[in-house]
């Protein structure tokens, strides 16, 4: 198995293809494991035929990863997240609203004070008391991830709008926009484990609703609204 740093965890795992290029920024001398994750592609691509070995084992390896970093105050979510200045601001959303076009709106606004941590699935992951986002090899099609991390600033549950707004958003509307976009897990332990962490997020104020019609303007409105002053 290969040996990889990844939300500042030790990731064993064995990879191929695809896996193993969008990995490789993340590979590490070996050590001792915080994290194993071992899959069974050919099993899965029984369930799924259409996928080719590679896919089975990209999305196999990125669900593994995903439950176990419940163990370690993390969770991942679908999401484009966003560096600027050096602070974390994701947006997550359904698939075909636009996450990635208007992270690249803010990344032609702010120019070299911005890039992109993780396209599709970045890990979410407390200590010290802190949120930090991480960059993770499993970025969906546009293979855009960071081997990388930064304090979370902000999360935005995006949506298509005439007008561009951002508000901020609490209780069961921040805490279901949330689960929305993450897996829910079968064991009931680790079920907690993710509902302390997007408690956490929501009663920590970093949720909010973002509304965005996709012009230029839309990354000014979002940014203003989520640099909150501490």
């Amino acid at each position: 198995m290969n040996m990889y740093r990844i939300a500042d965890l030790n990731v064993a795992m064995d990879t191929f293809g695809r896996t193993a290029r969008q990995s490789e920024a993340y590979r590490i001398p070996g050590t001792t494991a915080d994290v194993v994750v071992r899959t069974d592609p050919e099993a899965m691509q029984k369930r799924y035929p259409l996928f080719t070995p590679e896919d089975c084992e990209y999305m196999e390896t990125a669900a593994m990863f995903y439950e176990r970093l419940l163990d370690f105050d993390g969770m991942m979510l679908h999401a484009s997240c966003v560096v600027l200045d050096g602070e974390a601001y994701v947006f997550s959303a359904p698939s075909g609203t636009g996450k990635s076009t208007h992270t690249q709106l803010w990344l032609r606004q702010f120019g070299d004070r911005a890039f992109i941590l993780n396209d599709d699935k970045p890990a979410l992951r407390w200590h010290d008391g802190a949120c930090y986002a991480y960059g993770t090899p499993w970025s969906g099609k546009t293979q855009l991830n960071r081997n990388a991390c930064a304090p979370l600033r902000g999360l935005g549950i995006l949506q298509r709008s005439e007008e561009n707004f951002a508000e901020p958003l609490r209780g069961t509307e921040a805490i279901f926009g949330i689960l929305d976009q993450t897996i829910r897990p079968l064991s009931g332990e680790r079920m907690q484990a993710l509902m302390r962490c997007v408690d956490r997020l929501v009663s920590g104020g970093f949720v909010y609703r973002v509304g965005v019609n996709m012009q230029q303007e839309a990354a000014i409105t979002a940014y203003h609204a989520m640099h909150r002053e501490d």
